[in-house]
């Protein structure tokens, strides 16, 4: 019976290990056809920005990022708040 469980184990974490070595090569390979196909998409925004002749100060095109970033993070925490005082006012009127 151990004998069993440790062959069902070791299969087991062999498929697991088959499946991650899978995921990784395919994932290795988006990266290689990205670039290759979309050089200007998989460069960046930075790299598109200095590409049209625009120079920044350093940190100067980040600022609109991050407050972009920051206003989204916003909108997902009402999202979420909304969420969860609507689910928990319907659990109380029950």
């Amino acid at each position: 019976m151990m004998a069993a469980g440790v062959q069902l184990m070791v299969l087991g974490m062999s498929v697991v290990i088959v499946f991650l070595v899978v995921l990784v090569l395919c994932m290795k390979l988006t990266a290689v056809l990205v670039q290759r196909f979309a050089p200007a998409a998989a460069s960046g925004p930075e790299a598109a920005g200095s590409a049209a002749g625009t120079t920044a100060a350093p940190g100067g095109g980040t600022d609109e990022l991050h407050q972009r970033v920051a206003a989204v993070v916003a909108a997902v925490a009402l999202h979420h708040r909304r969420q969860h005082t609507s689910t928990a006012s319907k659990g109380e009127q029950r």
